[in-house]
């Protein structure tokens, strides 16, 4: 493995890259852009890129021509192809990852720009508050990342981590093209709705390191959450997908690929769990009632997307056993 030379902050150039699909985001779209450009770390580049619509694509095109902001069709469908697309029309040293839905603090980008400038640092994540709408269930924060908000239980300090939350998000560039990106088949509108950093970060940490990816708690964005997403309803269909991607994921790589959500699981949920049971007010029961039931439906997607992949493999050997190939 080679080593990661040290970069100059200073002298580096760095691209934000923003997807974004749906006219509905307009708003929260506006206030990413307007937080980016009010960063005390300028950019060198800033690209919108727009999934699979046409129509806001040029609405976007239109409203932004006379900024320092580019707007580019994605080559593909999903996120993971967008910010393919994004990475793809930059030419900067480090591609810096952002949600159109995530407004970036004044000091977001240069924390973030100094970490990845760090000698054997190939990739950063960063700090993600969850900014609540009005009539949004706050939730315990043990399962935040149903929202793509940092969560207890989640690393803590200036530390290497497994990877980073996918709301905002950093790689040097080489490394980057090195592995060949986002797969497209992870993320949202792809085959597998989730779990696209996590598949880009083990790529990167096989190659270069098991600790070349950083947390950065300096670098702080905002996370829109909409009440939508507090339901138990939404709860449920995001922790079936979690679960049904992380098996994915699993059959990919090793064992070790989901250490980080074991010690999760036995180290923050159920101490948490019985913490809030033993508590015996209404909001602990109700908290300890919520992460019952993620962690339950989590487990059940994971065990019944193994479950197939193993009948697949099962049958497809026995096929070719019966074909004479092996």
């Amino acid at each position: 493995m080679s080593i990661l030379p040290k970069l100059d902050p200073h002298a580096v150039r760095v691209a934000v890259i923003v997807p974004t699909y749906s006219a509905g985001r307009l708003e929260t779209l506006r206030k990413c852009l307007t937080g980016i450009l009010d960063n005390v770390r300028h950019p060198d580049e800033i690209i919108v890129v727009v999934d699979s619509n046409p129509s806001l694509f040029g609405l976007l095109d239109d409203e932004l021509r006379d900024s320092d902001v580019t707007v580019v069709l994605s080559d593909g469908c999903g996120a993971s192809a967008a910010r393919n697309t994004g990475a793809s029309r930059s030419d900067s040293e480090i591609l810096v990852f952002i949600d159109d839905d995530a407004v970036p603090d004044r000091h977001w980008l240069g924390t973030m720009t100094e970490t990845l400038c760090a000698e054997s640092v190939a990739g950063a994540g960063g700090n993600i508050l969850p900014d609540y709408e009005e009539g949004a269930r706050q939730l315990p924060s043990e399962i935040l990342w149903l929202v793509g908000c940092t969560y207890s239980g989640h690393p803590r300090g200036h530390v290497p981590i497994t990877r980073p939350i996918g709301s905002t998000m950093a790689f040097r560039r080489d490394v980057f093209v090195a592995v060949g990106g986002f797969n497209p088949r992870f993320g949202p509108g792809g085959p597998m709705n989730f779990a696209e950093e996590l598949v880009l970060s083990e790529s990167i940490r096989q190659r270069f390191g098991l600790d070349v990816i950083r947390y950065q708690p300096e670098s702080i964005v905002y996370h829109r959450v909409p009440a939508s997403r507090t339901t138990l309803r939404f709860m449920v269909q995001r922790s079936w997908v979690e679960g049904t991607s992380k098996a994915e994921v699993r059959s990919i790589y090793f064992a070790g690929v989901l250490q980080h959500d074991q010690r999760y699981l036995f180290g923050t949920m159920f101490p948490s769990m019985l913490r809030y049971l033993s508590s015996g007010s209404r909001s602990g029961m109700k908290a300890a009632f919520q992460l019952m039931l993620v962690t339950g439906v989590t487990a059940t997607g994971f065990l019944t997307r193994r479950i197939k992949g193993l009948v697949r493999s099962h049958d497809r050997f026995g096929s070719e056993k019966r074909n004479g190939v092996m």
